[in-house]
C-alpha cells in the first residue's frame, strides 16, 4: 500500500513538471480571482484591488479653467475667511480626497497662493488700525512767553475711539526744570483736509513745580490745540500749542504756553519695535 501512494505521488510531480508552462499560469490566475489577500505590513497585492482604482494622475490634476473664469461673491468671501496657512493647506488636500497628494506634496504655485492668502488675512484692515490706540511723543520748548524757558518731553496713550471722534488720553510731561504734570482727559480728531488732522484737547492734572517755574496750585489744567499730517504709514507727525493754568483756582495763575512737535503712531506700529 506504502509503494502504492509513492508511485502515485510520483506520477503526479511528473505529470506537473511537464505541463509547468501551462498549469502554472492557470493556477495564479485562479488564486488572484479567488479574493486572498497575502499580507506583507500595511499593504496586500491582489491586483484585482489595483485594476478598480482610477489612474494616480486623476487624483492630483483639475480641470483647466478659462482664462476669463472668475470666482463667485460666495467663493471670494468664503476663502477670506481667517484661517492659519496649516489650515489652508488641509483644507486643501481635502478637497482633492486623496493621500497621494499629501505624498507628493503641495506645487508651488499654490503653496504662494495660500501665504498670500495668510498674509491678507492676518494684516489687520484699515478700521481697526485707524479706530485702535495709539501712542503719541511730544518734544517742546516750555513757557515760550517768558524769558526763563525750558526744554519739554511729553507722552501720551490714546485710547480707542468713541462718540464718533473722541478719545480718551492719558500722559505725563516733564521739563528740563524737573517740573512734572501728570493729566488725564481727552482728544477730538477733526479733518480739515485729506490727511490733514485738527486736534483739541482737554486734559486736568496733577503739577509739581519742583525747580520749575511755580503756577500758583496742585491742580492745573491743560488745553491743547494740534495739527498733524497723516503718513502713508497711518502715523502721524504734527506741530501743537498748549496753555497750562489753574484756571482761577488761586488768585496767583500766572499761566505757560508751550509750543511743542508731536509724533502719533498706532499702537499696532509700537509693537514692532
Amino acid at each position: 500500500m506504502k509503494n502504492y501512494y509513492l508511485s502515485y505521488v510520483q506520477n503526479i510531480i511528473r505529470l506537473l513538471s511537464k505541463n509547468c508552462t501551462i498549469i502554472g499560469p492557470i493556477f495564479l490566475f485562479m488564486i488572484s480571482f479567488s479574493g486572498s489577500i497575502t499580507h506583507a505590513g500595511p499593504s496586500h497585492y491582489d491586483f484585482t484591488f489595483l485594476l478598480k482604482q482610477s489612474h494616480p494622475f486623476d487624483l492630483v490634476l483639475s480641470s483647466p479653467k478659462p482664462k476669463n473664469h472668475k470666482p463667485s461673491s460666495r467663493a471670494v468671501a468664503q476663502t477670506r475667511k481667517l484661517e492659519t496657512y496649516e489650515e489652508k493647506a488641509n483644507r486643501w488636500l481635502s478637497e482633492r480626497g486623496s493621500t497621494l497628494v499629501k505624498l507628493i506634496g503641495i506645487s508651488k504655485s499654490e503653496n504662494k497662493i495660500l501665504k498670500a492668502e495668510t498674509h491678507i488675512n492676518s494684516t489687520p484692515n484699515s478700521s481697526d488700525q485707524k479706530n485702535g490706540s495709539r501712542f503719541q511723543f511730544g518734544l517742546g520748548y516750555f513757557d515760550v512767553t517768558d524769558n526763563d524757558t525750558s526744554a519739554e518731553v511729553r507722552a501720551e496713550v490714546h485710547g480707542e475711539r468713541f462718540a464718533n471722534r473722541v478719545r480718551p488720553l492719558v500722559g505725563f510731561m516733564a521739563t528740563s526744570d524737573e517740573a512734572l504734570y501728570g493729566y488725564l482727559g481727552f482728544v477730538v480728531d477733526i479733518p480739515i483736509m485729506k490727511n490733514v488732522f485738527l486736534s483739541p484737547s482737554f486734559a486736568p492734572g496733577v503739577y509739581l513745580k519742583n525747580s520749575g517755574k511755580k503756577l500758583g496750585s496742585l491742580v492745573e489744567f491743560r488745553s491743547m490745540a494740534e495739527i498733524s499730517y497723516k503718513l502713508q504709514s497711518g502715523s502721524r507727525v504734527g506741530l501743537a500749542v498748549y496753555h497750562l493754568s489753574n484756571a482761577g483756582l488761586t488768585q496767583y495763575n500766572p499761566g505757560v504756553e508751550v509750543v511743542t512737535l508731536c509724533y502719533t503712531l498706532p499702537f499696532e506700529q509700537l509693537y514692532m519695535f
